[in-house]
């Protein structure tokens, strides 16, 4: 059976995203590593991993539906 990404599983992949960082080659490794900084620190229930090889940022947290609240 093939490992769930943590990008399905929810679980973050710090260490992945470390990883990538640490070998990127590229003019804007700077702006990247501060973008990342700024969205991992506006909300806890952010999570960061690798995708098709690259960052990417999921929620974490309880996700609720329309149906759960009440709108009127």
């Amino acid at each position: 059976m093939k490992a769930e990404p943590g990008l399905t599983s929810g679980v973050p992949e710090t260490e992945k995203v470390e990883e990538f960082m640490q070998d990127l080659k590229h003019p804007m490794k700077d702006v990247a590593q501060y973008l990342r900084e700024v969205i991992l620190s506006t909300d806890k229930s952010i999570s960061e991993g690798i995708f098709w090889k690259a960052p990417v940022f999921y929620y974490t947290g309880k996700n609720e539906t329309l149906q759960s609240k009440r709108l009127f």
